[in-house]
């Protein structure tokens, strides 16, 4: 079977003062859909780590038509829709009963554990994947252009033992949450309709972070980057449009 779809339910504590889902917590959506459909065909990350190996996340494009409401009843489709030498596509299409609500397109690479380098997937791995050449997003997931000179730097957040995953980085899903922490709490109005994030580094337990903000463009489209706080490395951007 190439798409399967998972069920979710949108909690209270998943949501924000309008009721919405928040955007972090979509993105856990997505991993959790990509999780359960590698891990059982046997190509997760549960069975990679046995040999040394890992998935991380390197971009993601997101197209939202209206972020679900607390309470609501979704269902997340997905499916492998491309393999590129190093490069692994994944699709995603989430529904609230018949509504189309979002759709997503996600690029992972396979990290060597030993010297974090990506690798090629191996063939018996490769075997396991139901490919479907039918991509979510036809544009594909864009690289993300550096904050300009008129950036303001915003909070200033650290790396809690809650916000690292099983490879002992921090989680792809935190870095949506300090951004849109830091952005939200000076801009609460406004209507996100779609972003990419480009991951481009890790980040560890401990580690100090702060959020830089270039919303000088057309004002519906906010560039964001997540630096180390003392190397100034950046770590993570992401384009966010709003109407």
């Amino acid at each position: 079977m190439s798409k399967i779809s998972y069920p979710f339910t949108v909690r209270a504590y998943q949501t924000g003062p309008d009721g919405a889902l928040h955007i972090y917590q979509l993105a856990n959506f997505l991993q959790e859909a990509a999780h359960y459909h590698a891990d059982g065909l046997g190509f997760g990350q549960e069975q990679l780590v046995k040999e040394g190996l890992f998935w991380v996340l390197s971009r993601l494009a997101v197209r939202i038509g209206k972020l679900p409401q607390r309470g609501a009843q979704l269902t997340l489709t997905t499916w492998v829709s491309a393999i590129k030498g190093m490069v692994t596509e994944r699709s995603f299409v989430l529904y609230s009963g018949d509504q189309e609500v979002a759709r997503a397109l996600s690029v992972w690479f396979c990290l060597a554990a030993g010297n974090q380098r990506p690798v090629r997937l191996p063939q018996r791995y490769t075997k396991r994947m139901p490919l479907l050449a039918e991509t979510a997003l036809s544009e594909g997931v864009a690289k993300v252009p550096p904050v300009g000179d008129e950036a303001r730097q915003g909070a200033s957040f650290t790396a809690r033992y809650s916000d690292i995953d099983m490879v002992e980085h921090v989680n792809n899903t935190v870095y949506l949450r300090w951004v849109f922490d830091d952005w939200l709490a000076g801009h609460p109005s406004g209507t996100l309709s779609g972003l990419q994030v480009n991951f481009l580094d890790q980040c560890f337990l401990g580690d100090k972070v702060a959020i830089y903000t270039d919303s000088s463009g057309d004002r519906q489209t906010v560039v964001h980057e997540v630096r180390q706080a003392n190397s100034g490395k950046v770590l993570c951007r992401l384009q966010s449009h709003w109407q």
